[in-house]
């Protein structure tokens, strides 16, 4: 028990949040799934062993409990959507960050059950965590340190993201809170310390979602609370007054708050025009951004209400659906998910999958107010309302981001569950399971899993390094090595780059750029089966069409480019030059005549000319 205990705090809390590698595209998201799939290994090995020695095994009562049948449900409905994913492979990696999850959960639910008292060794971890990564965004903020930390929209840390990073601080704070509850004097100036660093980074991050969270969780945690108190019918003996303990968390905010304002009002952020430098920022158009995600995700799921279009296929299909009013209606942005986890997972995966998903929180929360009402201990009465905040704030949080998608998220959202859980389920014990088979055989099913995880994520930063080798390379037109280092990154397990675009696009770009049409023509149209909506893959295909003489067909995927992106300015010149070669001059003009603002392309004002001169 001390050397998983030890292996789960150091290598999922102290050590995960703070790992990347640099030379992978996003650095941060196949690097920790990495990590935490060596982690659980070894947490498995740990198992194994155990199961086979002659001292006490593992007790694996909690398996009884609904909520494990619930999750593993989740994870069944999600596997069976893979016979609708469009790429196996992106659909095979999601599926894996879900059964990580759910190992994440097993995991620190062995040691919540057996060590009554990790709560308070997890609890300091994550202070110390917290803290560290709030001084980093500190540092990054007043541009005083850390910005060789891959990342875009400052502070995020080691989140590589702003959102990310105050949503992940989020999920850390009741830990720090309760540590600063439990622990003596100086754990407590500590916590103290870092909880302010906390709600400070919160506050300049200007994350409206983690601030909407903190709001509704607050709230919701006190009637749940209020309503177990009131059935409970009494107060707990010894239990504090509630003043006393808000008090002091309420002179942390206020003293945060103080500190943001100050902050805004002396401190201007460099390249930050004035307009933006308020408190809340209300200029962008994410929230519209949103809107219309939103509403062709349900498009998408009136089209396929029963499996959905296949877990980790959103991002392929949602350019069918349009991309005019959206940021990737120029081709620069694609959209890799819809900022609302619960939409994501009906769109992937049917229906019953969401309900299985929203059961594992809804369950956690009724355990949490089941602890509340039942307990006479003054330590759960304090650490089950915590944990409920933390568990509401994340499903505040999903409905506008997607934190199901990262690995910190999904791994604190379990270790919160995992606490609740363990609560209940020592206040209600079932029979004691201590069978040597039982516990093999779950440890080598975590073996076998992790395994697999091990081999795709492998496979996925190999692909991610030769893949930015790649990029680096066709900057500069070196197309025999965008290549080489393609083929290198290219595999079953690896078929798209970050962005959903197909890794035989950029094979088909070079060839194309060397001038051989047909290698080039081969790879577009594998990329076309690949990825069929992708602006850029109908664009080059189409041309690649014209070139060898087939005008129909060129016509035909350019006509489609345009259902999805009708003012792409690239198709649009090209579909007019199909157009003028078979003198069709009138519709070359009227599709020129369609491109919107200052034209970018270079042959945009030569193919005007010829075209009114052909017209004349």
């Amino acid at each position: 028990m001390k050397h998983l205990r030890t292996l789960l705090i150091l290598g999922s809390v102290l050590i995960l949040p703070f790992f990347y590698i640099e030379s992978a595209l996003d650095p941060v998201l196949v690097p920790r799934f990495l990590l935490l799939s060596v982690i659980l290994f070894l947490a498995a090995v740990i198992i194994l062993i155990r199961s086979v020695g002659k001292q006490d095994r593992f007790d694996f009562a909690f398996l009884s409990r609904t909520i494990v049948p619930v999750m593993a449900g989740y994870a069944v409905m999600s596997g069976i959507s893979l016979t609708q994913s469009h790429v196996l492979s992106e659909g095979v990696f999601d599926l894996l960050k879900i059964i990580l999850a759910l190992l994440t959960f097993v995991a620190f639910m062995i040691v919540l059950t057996e060590d009554t008292g990790s709560v308070r060794t997890i609890s300091k971890a994550v202070t110390i965590t917290g803290g560290c990564l709030s001084i980093i965004a500190i540092f990054q903020y007043f541009q005083i340190g850390f910005g060789w930390i891959p990342g875009n929209v400052i502070p995020y840390g080691t989140m590589a993201n702003k959102n990310l990073l105050s949503s992940a601080l989020f999920l850390m704070s009741p830990f720090v809170l309760y540590n600063w509850h439990k622990s003596g004097r100086t754990w407590r100036w500590i916590s103290i310390s870092s909880v302010t660093l906390i709600f400070y980074v919160l506050a300049i991050s200007q994350t409206r979602a983690v601030w909407a969270a903190a709001a509704v969780s607050l709230l919701l945690t006190a009637c749940i609370a209020a309503l177990a108190r009131r059935r409970q019918g009494k107060l707990v003996a010894g239990r504090p007054p509630a003043l006393r303990r808000i008090a002091p968390v309420a002179a942390v905010v206020m003293l945060v708050s103080l500190l943001s304002l100050l902050t805004f009002s002396l401190y201007q952020v460099v390249d930050t025009p004035v307009e933006n430098r308020t408190l809340i920022n209300t200029t962008d158009a994410s929230l519209r951004q949103r809107a219309v995600l939103w509403g062709k995700s349900l498009e998408m799921i009136a089209d396929n209400p029963l499996l959905g279009v296949g877990i980790g296929s959103w991002k392929i299909h949602i350019p069918s659906y349009g991309t005019e009013g959206l940021t990737s209606e120029s081709g620069v942005t694609f959209f890799q998910r819809p900022h609302n986890d619960f939409l994501w997972v009906l769109t992937e995966t049917g229906l019953a999958s969401l309900v299985l998903y929203l059961m594992i929180f809804l369950l956690t929360i009724y355990y949490g107010y089941r602890t509340i009402r039942e307990t006479s201990s003054q330590d759960d009465a304090v650490l089950a309302p915590l944990m409920l905040i933390g568990i509401i704030g994340f499903l505040v949080i999903s409905f506008f981001s997607y934190p199901k998608e990262r690995i910190v998220h999904p791994l604190f959202a379990m270790l919160t569950v995992s606490v609740i859980v363990s609560m209940f389920h020592r206040a209600h014990p079932t029979n004691r399971v201590r069978s040597g088979r039982n516990t093999a055989l779950i440890g080598i099913m975590m073996l076998l899993c992790t395994g697999c995880c091990l081999l795709v994520g492998g496979y996925r930063l190999s692909s991610e390094m030769h893949t930015k080798r790649a990029l680096t390379e066709r900057f500069v037109g070196n197309w025999k090595t965008v290549l080489s280092e393609i083929d290198m990154a290219a595999s079953p397990l690896s078929r798209l780059d970050p962005t959903s675009t197909p890794l035989a696009w950029y094979r088909g770009e070079a060839n194309f750029s060397m001038n051989d049409i047909d290698a080039a023509f081969d790879d577009f149209e594998k990329a076309y089966r690949i990825s069929p909506y992708h602006i850029h893959v109908l664009n080059n295909l189409a041309a690649c069409y014209e070139i060898k003489g087939d005008r129909l067909s060129a016509i035909e995927l350019y006509g489609k480019a345009l259902e999805i992106s009708p003012f792409f300015e690239g198709t649009l010149v090209n579909l007019a030059a199909v157009y003028y070669n078979t003198g069709n001059y009138s519709e070359a003009l009227s599709t020129l005549q369609r491109v919107r603002g200052t034209p970018t392309d270079p042959r945009y004002d030569e193919y005007l000319n010829r075209i009114q001169n052909k017209l004349k």
